[in-house]
């Protein structure tokens, strides 16, 4: 998760896996987390998040098998 603010509100942004599917969520953050938010982004088999030295790593397995890998780095350090 990562918290963002806009127009002087604070928010926290999501991706998470559910029922077979990777989904991104936008919500308050003072409004607690449920997983029932976001919006369904594609269908997947593994889903492997990681943080290391301020690089987030997330890799994902494709129904199918086909393997896709997304790295961002942190403007500021993990908690």
């Amino acid at each position: 998760a990562v918290e963002v603010e806009w127009d002087g509100e604070r928010y926290v942004k999501r991706l998470y896996a559910r029922d077979g599917y990777l989904y991104e969520s936008l919500t308050a953050a003072e409004r607690p987390f449920t997983g029932e938010e976001g919006d369904s982004l594609c269908a997947l088999d593994a889903f492997r998040p990681s943080v290391e030295d301020g690089l987030v790593t997330v890799r994902i397995t494709l129904p199918g098998g086909q393997e896709q890998t997304v790295a961002l780095a942190l403007r500021a350090p993990a908690e």
